[in-house]
């Protein structure tokens, strides 16, 4: 028999009929008390950290207002603690020192890391369009696959920056960037460099 869930703020059980356990961190929301927090929807994707923060201060009032349990506040506040480092980590990436070439002007490189790499796999009707784009390439299937290949290609660099921040690097060396086909509706796009340790050189 599967366990019944109680809800963290009204403590009235969950029977997944009329209504759904909404999970936040280490905590269970009926579907009353989640709707009461102000329109926050726990899968929502943020266009900005403006947009975030608006959201975090209205539904972390809203339950203030409302008397939940301290826990259920901390649990809405570790939600949001978890986009702002997604928003702190997009930030970095953008900014993160990357060269084709074997070092970085202005820069002394204090350890080689290793080779990391990011890899994307495109699906989904990739390759039916791809013979015709290429022909037609100022069309509108070859914007689409352009613009699918560029999205790849950020996944992948992305991915590839991760790995590099985790070994404790601070710039990428030696980046590739290749793209292979491995069927007509599949295509990789790999990103491969050398995480480096730099410090800026003296003036």
């Amino acid at each position: 028999m599967a366990e019944k869930k109680i809800c963290d703020v009204c403590h009235k059980k969950i029977n997944g009929i009329n209504s759904i356990a909404n999970i936040v961190g280490d905590s269970i929301l009926c579907s009353r008390c989640y709707e009461q927090l102000g329109g926050f929807r726990i899968t929502r994707k943020y266009n900005s950290e403006e947009e975030m923060n608006n959201d975090k201060i209205k539904s972390i009032n809203e339950a203030i207002k409302l008397h939940y349990p301290q826990s259920v506040i901390y649990n809405l506040e570790k939600h949001f603690e978890n986009h702002q480092k997604y928003f702190e980590a997009k930030k970095e990436m953008q900014s993160y020192l990357m060269t084709t070439g074997t070092s970085l002007e202005g820069y002394h490189i204090e350890k080689y890391l290793g080779i990391v790499v990011g890899h994307v796999v495109i699906g989904g009707g990739f390759g039916s369009g791809f013979e015709a784009s290429i022909a037609s390439f100022a069309g509108d299937e070859a914007t689409m696959l352009t613009e699918k290949l560029d999205q790849a290609k950020e996944v992948a660099q992305n991915r590839a920056v991760i790995k590099s921040i985790q070994l404790g690097g601070n710039a990428l060396i030696g980046i590739d960037v290749e793209f292979s086909t491995f069927s007509q509706d599949l295509m990789g796009v790999v990103f491969t460099g050398t995480s480096v340790k730099v410090r800026k050189k003296d003036d």
